[in-house]
């Protein structure tokens, strides 16, 4: 049985780490969700997704591309609360009323708003000086989660 405050224990949650049929809390079917060219994995997502049922309210994405990480969030997002997207280019238009999805074609470099979130996904431009306007973006927008995508040069799972 999974945690009832989805907190993530890698000794007792290893369903987050296995082909596990049912993605209900964790993120829409793998089959759905092509990997690789730079997107969010499937165990990626799920974690995602996890973490953004886990910290409930408004969310802000930094970076969509083709929306896969967009789909993760709003799987784990509760009705009554928006995702706020914002990339250059969406590659793809997604929709969403519960949550609502609002999609903004915007530099986040330069991107002022007034929202109101609890968290922040940032996976928008990489360079060291975009990142951290990126984090000031989500610290002004009231953020006090903060993920990143592709922190690193090299990931690797233990096996």
């Amino acid at each position: 049985m999974r945690n009832p405050d989805y907190t993530i224990d890698p000794a007792k949650d290893t369903h987050l780490f296995d082909e596990c049929p049912d993605m209900h809390i964790h993120g829409p079917s793998e089959s759905c969700q092509p990997e690789g060219h730079g997107s969010v994995f499937h165990i990626e997502g799920r974690l995602l997704c996890t973490q953004v049922r886990r910290h409930s309210g408004n969310w802000l994405e930094i970076g969509a591309c083709r929306g896969i990480s967009t789909r993760y969030m709003l799987h784990g997002m509760a009705p009554n609360y928006n995702l706020y997207s914002v990339d250059l280019r969406h590659q793809v238009r997604l929709q969403s009323s519960r949550p609502l999805l609002s999609q903004i074609t915007a530099d986040s470099a330069t991107f002022t708003t007034p929202l109101e979130v609890v968290g922040a996904f940032i996976d928008g431009d990489h360079r060291y000086e975009a990142v951290v306007k990126d984090i000031g973006t989500a610290l002004r927008c009231g953020a006090t989660t903060l993920i990143f995508h592709d922190t690193s040069p090299i990931f690797t799972m233990a096996s």
